[in-house]
């Protein structure tokens, strides 16, 4: 074992310190010593010699090259060609056994085909003949009328009455009636500007598809009355003095025939024409008016809300004989021969020697 040695600063002690007392490490007695440990020794194995490595053949990779694949396809065509061939023999053979154990009579017999030669007969050229000139027959081409379309409304008389009566016009409240006046077959048609015995009645009629206003009867409180087998039209006033016009009517010529006036009271006066009668010839006068069949007071009967089926309203006036309360005029057809007598039942009166007559002629209402 070394001896103590001397301290140096930069070799650390046995411990690792660093004092510069320390003089090192002592050695302890043999009492204090552990006893040795005996360690065994094993036997290392011998090396085995290293052998040198062999280089390995270089791996061929995998897959087929195109020749092989066209070999490959070749080879499977042939195939496939030889089992198709195979099953059509075998279908054949089959189709030739079922025919085979078919009898004689079931089968077809068939004809030998012969060939035939057909000739054309040689062609001849026609002769050249003209064709005969034949003029077409002259027709005339049938006569057709235009087709009417939905949207043209035939032009009728009921219908340009409607139109007229659904214009702007008519007067607010008036009134109409429809008869054939003058019997020509186209109803005329009455038209009131209102339901009171005052308004004025126009009178229309139809011509080559036109409605034409005929004439306009100022009513003056009185009424209008149509009588059909005299195709006469009558008006009576119901202001003094009375009137009552008498007019004809053929299409739209409107031709006053008789004017005739009354008047009673201490300037009374009876006129036919404008020429003073007696109330003799006055009544006998009227008389032949009044007697006929009419319709009295039309003009007003419908409204404009009923303006349809004109028609059928023109057919619903009927004439018939007039009805009148007091015909007065019946009393004095006649003449008195020797004195003049008051018809019977009326009293005279000395401030009024003529005051039968008031009232004489009523008007149609």
């Amino acid at each position: 074992m070394a001896g103590p040695h001397k301290h140096r600063k930069d070799v650390p002690d046995y411990d690792g310190s660093y004092d510069p007392t320390d003089l090192g490490p002592q050695k302890p007695p043999e009492s204090q010593r552990p006893a040795p440990v005996r360690r065994e020794v094993t036997s290392m194995p011998k090396r085995q010699p290293v052998q040198p490595a062999r280089p390995q053949p270089a791996r061929q990779e995998k897959g087929l090259s195109a020749s092989t694949y066209l070999v490959m396809t070749g080879v499977s065509a042939a195939v496939l060609a030889a089992c198709t061939v195979t099953l059509g023999i075998l279908l054949l053979r089959t189709v030739t056994q079922e025919t085979s154990s078919l009898p004689a009579e079931t089968l077809p017999q068939t004809e030998p085909v012969t060939e035939q030669r057909i000739t054309e007969p040689a062609a001849t050229e026609p002769p050249e003949t003209e064709p005969p000139v034949t003029e077409p027959p002259e027709t005339e081409p049938p006569e057709t009328e235009p087709p009417e379309t939905e949207t043209e409304r035939p032009r009728t008389w009921d219908a340009l009455y409607e139109d007229l009566l659904n214009g702007d016009g008519m007067a607010w409240g008036a009134r109409f009636d429809l008869y054939d006046a003058d019997g020509n077959g186209t109803p005329e048609l009455f038209v009131s500007e209102g339901d009171h015995t005052s308004a004025a009645v126009k009178i229309y009629t139809v011509e080559q598809e036109q409605v034409i206003l005929v004439s306009e009867i100022w009513a003056n409180g009185g009424v209008v009355t149509v009588v059909p087998e005299q195709h006469q039209i009558y008006w009576s006033s119901g202001q003094w003095p009375r009137e009552f016009h008498v007019y004809s009517l053929d299409g739209t010529a409107f031709t006053e025939r008789e004017r005739m006036t009354y008047q009673i009271g201490t300037d009374q006066s009876f006129t036919i024409n404008g020429a003073s009668v007696s109330i003799y010839e006055f009544c006998r006068t009227y008389m032949n008016y009044v007697s006929q069949r009419c319709v009295q007071d039309i003009g007003r009967s419908f409204t404009l809300d009923e303006v349809e089926k004109l028609p059928q309203k023109a057919a619903s006036h009927i004439p018939a004989n007039p009805f009148f309360d007091d015909p007065w005029w019946e009393e004095y057809q006649e003449e008195p021969t020797t004195e003049h007598r008051r018809p019977s039942g009326r009293e005279e009166d000395s401030s009024n020697p003529f005051g039968f007559f008031d009232g004489l002629i009523p008007s149609f209402d």
